[in-house]
């Protein structure tokens, strides 16, 4: 099942996509081992569960610094995703609202970090 989310990678601006809601895709799509953690309630965001490792096939990765949201700092590509329980659901508010809560996203962008 897909979800709708916020994506947001280094040096770029946050998109909203559609993606395969599967531990599978969510590394996939973070480039490493993921986290979970609560932003609210109701959102969550996926992200590399550390700066640098080695995956189980040899590949070694070191993480670029994406941004800081809610007090902590980022590394590689995040995901924003609403979450209900331990499920993760469509990201639960709409774009500008988004920007809204989550203004540090494009701020990052901006300065270039």
């Amino acid at each position: 099942m897909k979800i709708k989310v916020i994506i947001k990678r280094p040096k770029r601006k946050p998109y909203s996509t559609y993606i395969e809601n599967s531990p599978e895709n969510l590394r996939r799509t973070v480039g490493a081992p993921i986290k979970a953690e609560l932003l609210t309630l109701d959102m969550a965001v996926i992200h590399a569960e550390r700066r640098k490792g080695i995956a189980p096939d040899g590949r070694v990765w070191d993480l670029e610094h994406n941004c800081r949201l809610c007090g902590a700092e980022y590394y590689g590509d995040l995901v924003i995703c609403g979450i209900r329980g331990n499920v993760l659901t469509d990201l639960p508010i709409r774009w500008q609202e988004a920007k809204r809560i989550f203004a540090e996203l494009w701020d990052d962008e901006k300065r270039g970090s």
